[in-house]
């Protein structure tokens, strides 16, 4: 099956039962309403004496049960498709999610945070809205349509006449109308999505905006960027609303033209007047699914766009999701062979790319920015992929396994943004080790230079917000090492770990990664510019013009 349709197709194979009983009771409803018309027309023939068969006050009685009935339907209808609609959307930000975390990072990197977190929620929202709310009430619509066209027949075909006449006129402008609105629509998104990214950017780049003083040129900004969505919105609304106008102007005459042929028919003696009474509320019943046709134009339009944007996201290439199946502890080195790599549209970062990291050592990498410390540091990972060349682990006994997002599970990473959520200090620990006591926790911490947190007053407990507000970078990172350290993976990888450090926390820290790395077996990676964090590592790989030129062995 095509991933266009996977949207679609899940929604449907968990959620078909709850779809169909909505369509089934909107079925009902429509039902209804036309007993409500046949016994309105009933009520007033018997009343007026037009029909002799049936006791008034046993009509009368049918009605009012009819009214109370259509009332109950109408809610618990309405109360199940809400319940339904929040548990589709909760599925499918749930499927969705599952996708976004394992499609392959190079391809999910260059999307805007802010464009990526308007998808999950605010389209997927409308792909919900599409499936019980839209597409039911269109179908149903129809339905009625054909229903009401059906009844007015038996009431007198030629008045029936005049208002058929008209419908293909009204379907054919919808048409037309769909189109230009999808467009308009497709825009409009795309608009939104570009001035969410930009708010995300200055919520969270709030600080250095202060401190620059750019309040004034962020405020016009963001003023430009909505002017602009304003202004989309109002091409969309003007379409709509001129759309509308001529609609009315379509219906008013033919339904005019209906109305004034059935009045003269009750005036010859060849209608009655209940007929004439139901032949007005079928006319509503007819204009009403095609008013809300055209209605719910605009938001199918944005529901397609949506789904499009979605499996937009579905169609990048995934990762493969299973580990390689393989013991941490017989890791004996990293090997590159000849490892060459460049981003999209840049020059080469890596050049052929030779170098190996033992067991039990703890190697600095150094270079100027850009020189491609980082790339490594992805493709060890698996998040990026090799042009040219080779990347192994080599096991015990002689055995290679290639680096991929398989053998990820291999490494434990300290990234040079820390990287805290929201939670509390033992949340964010056990990111890690999800299976840590308490105890390892503590000795995590020790041996990150972290004992602070325990003199919190919540210790293990004390809640973060967002990115670790509240604690110093500094402390920031030691948490982020206490976590590395504490998911004990036999390769460990630092990107900068300790710039925010006092040199005395610093050498305490080295110190104890020297340590660590001997007593566990560790193979410890340590992107640096500090001298001094090189002078604690056994060997410094130094990367210049894509190449590692250098390699200084300390004793």
């Amino acid at each position: 099956m095509k991933k266009r349709t996977r949207i679609i197709s899940l929604l449907l194979k968990d959620y078909w039962v709850r779809l169909l009983l909505i369509f089934l009771l909107g079925l009902v409803s429509v039902g209804l309403s036309f007993l409500f018309v046949w016994l309105s027309k009933l009520l007033i023939d018997v009343a007026t004496g037009d029909s002799l068969k049936y006791d008034f006050w046993i009509v009368v009685i049918w009605y009012l049960g009819l009214v109370f009935g259509r009332i109950l339907l109408t809610t618990w209808n309405r109360w199940f498709s809400t319940t339904t609609s929040a548990k589709i959307t909760k599925t499918l930000r749930a499927r969705l999610y599952d996708e976004l975390l394992y499609t392959k990072w190079n391809e999910l990197s260059h999307l805007r945070s802010g464009d990526l977190t308007s998808r999950l929620l605010q389209d997927a929202k409308e792909v919900t809205g599409l499936l019980v709310w839209q597409l039911p009430s269109l179908a149903i619509g129809v339905i009625q349509l054909i229903g009401a066209l059906v009844f007015m027949s038996f009431i007198d075909p030629r008045v029936t006449w005049c208002v058929v006449f008209f419908i293909p006129f009204v379907f054919f402008f919808s048409r037309i109308y769909f189109r230009k609105m999808r467009v308009i629509t497709h825009r409009v998104k795309g608009r939104e999505s570009d001035l969410f990214s930009y708010f995300n950017e200055v919520v969270q780049h709030q600080l250095i905006i202060r401190i620059f003083g750019q309040q004034s040129k962020t405020l016009s900004q963001l003023g430009k960027g909505e002017k602009h969505l304003v202004d989309m919105i109002k091409e969309q609304l003007r379409f709509s609303v001129y759309s509308g106008l001529a609609l009315k102007i379509v219906f008013t005459g033919g339904y005019g033209i209906a109305m004034v042929w059935a009045i003269y028919r009750l005036h010859l003696g060849l209608i009655t007047f209940g007929s004439v009474v139901a032949f007005l509320q079928l006319v509503s019943y007819i204009q009403s699914p095609t008013y809300n046709t055209v209605k719910l134009l605009p938001g199918i339009a944005s529901s397609l766009t949506a789904i499009d944007r979605l499996e937009e996201l579905l169609l990048l290439p995934s990762e493969l999701r299973a580990s390689k199946n393989m013991d941490f502890k017989s890791i004996e080195s990293i090997q590159a062979k000849k490892v060459s790599f460049s981003y999209k549209g840049r020059e080469e970062v890596l050049n052929q790319v030779d170098f190996e990291i033992n067991r039990g050592e703890l190697v600095a990498l150094t270079g100027v920015t850009g020189t491609g410390k980082t790339t490594i540091f992805k493709l060890l990972m698996g998040l990026e992929t090799p042009m040219n060349g080779s990347l192994h682990l080599a096991l015990l006994g002689g055995k290679k396994v290639e680096i991929d997002e398989q053998t990820r599970d291999a490494f434990a990473y300290v990234p040079q943004e820390t990287a805290l959520f929201s939670g509390t200090i033992r949340d964010n620990l056990l990111l890690g080790a999800p299976e840590a006591s308490e105890e390892q926790m503590i000795d995590a911490l020790h041996l990150a230079v972290a004992d602070y947190v325990l003199e919190l007053s919540d210790g293990l407990d004390t809640v973060l917000t967002e990115g670790g507000v509240g604690l110093s970078e500094g402390q920031a990172q030691r948490i982020s090492i206490a976590r590395a350290l504490l998911s004990n993976r036999p390769i460990l990888l630092l990107d900068e770990a300790t710039s925010a450090l006092d040199p005395e926390t610093e050498s305490q820290l080295l110190a104890n990664l020297q340590r660590l790395t001997i007593e566990r077996g560790l193979t410890t990676l340590f992107i640096t510019h500090n001298p001094k964090v090189a002078d604690h590592c056994n060997r410094t790989l130094n990367l210049a013009h894509g190449k590692i030129n250098e390699s200084y062995e300390y004793n």
